[in-house]
């Protein structure tokens, strides 16, 4: 496919939900996934959920986590939700994560699950098109789902665009963007394949589906030590 052709077709995404697999194409009757809206509305149900499987449950997933960030790596999880990643990865020794989504409900949900706990975790109020964050500010950023969800909505590919924009910005040079997802490269090298833009080289791995014959994509952009 090149870069045209992928523009011009219908992209479907799958969302997978417990056991259940929803198809969903890209057009204008089903924005609601990268509506801030239908989260808060969500999060009013979930306590916690995982998208495409659990950090501790899926050893595939877990192992490329960890091949990709040192224990001491400060870790930016854009998207976070209601998912159990940051705090498995916690436990699992990472501790300078710092978690976000534009959801204020979960990030409240999230803030008292952890100190209900008495964990030290960081969740912040923020939209992944728009970091507050300093330049050079992480190591590692890691979104599992997040650029999917945006890719059902409306101005998806500007929207992603963003996303990719203000990751590239706060990644050290040399860090690592891990994007968890359902699309397939056709669907997702047109957002991410753009070493001239976000400085960055674009690698793929697949993982299989958690419980599951499917498979997910690992997209893994690694920052140029230089400006190129």
């Amino acid at each position: 496919f090149s870069r045209k052709e992928v523009h011009s077709q219908i992209i479907t995404i799958r969302m997978e939900r417990g056991d259940d697999l929803v198809e969903i194409e890209h057009d204008d009757d089903a924005p609601e996934y990268s509506e801030k809206a239908y989260w808060d509305s969500r999060y009013e149900e979930d306590e916690v959920y995982d998208w495409y499987g659990e950090y501790d449950r899926s050893k595939e997933m877990k192992e490329l986590i960890q091949s990709f960030g040192h224990r001491n790596s400060r870790v930016l999880v854009v998207g976070c939700g209601n998912s159990t990643l940051s705090e498995l990865m916690h436990f699992d020794g990472y501790n300078d994560i710092v978690s976000i989504d534009f959801s204020d409900r979960v990030i409240d949900q999230m803030q008292q699950r952890a100190q209900d706990n008495g964990w030290d975790m960081k969740y912040q109020v923020m939209d992944v098109r728009d970091l507050k964050f300093e330049d050079s500010s992480f190591d590692y950023v890691i979104d599992k789902g997040t650029i999917d969800a945006i890719m059902c909505g409306k101005l998806n590919t500007d929207n992603a665009a963003k996303c990719c924009k203000e990751i590239s910005r706060v990644l050290q040079q040399g860090g690592v963007f891990m994007c968890i997802s359902y699309g397939d490269p056709p669907t997702r090298l047109d957002i991410f394949d753009y070493p001239e833009k976000y400085n960055w080289k674009t690698d793929i791995r697949t993982i299989h589906e958690e419980g599951g014959p499917g498979m997910h994509y690992v997209y893994i952009m690694t920052k140029f030590s230089k400006d190129k």
